[in-house]
């Protein structure tokens, strides 16, 4: 992964802090999080959880690599 697809994930442009970066990834962790997606659908929940997967390597590659 790289910089600038950490920072599209998160849905944040460069220059950016490291408050910009932990708000973003906090407002996408509460709306991709797979236990708001409790429905019947399994498909649901499975696309919640890979887009979970992605913000989580997102945000843990900005923190250790450009923060």
């Amino acid at each position: 992964m790289t910089k600038e697809e950490a920072l599209y994930i998160l849905g944040v442009k460069p220059p950016t802090s490291e408050k910009e970066i932990s708000a973003s990834y906090r407002e996408l962790a509460k709306a991709w999080h797979p236990d708001r997606f409790v429905t019947n659908q399994e498909s649901e929940r499975s696309r919640a959880h890979v887009q979970m997967t992605l913000i989580n390597e997102a945000y843990n590659w900005l923190r250790t690599f450009y923060l």
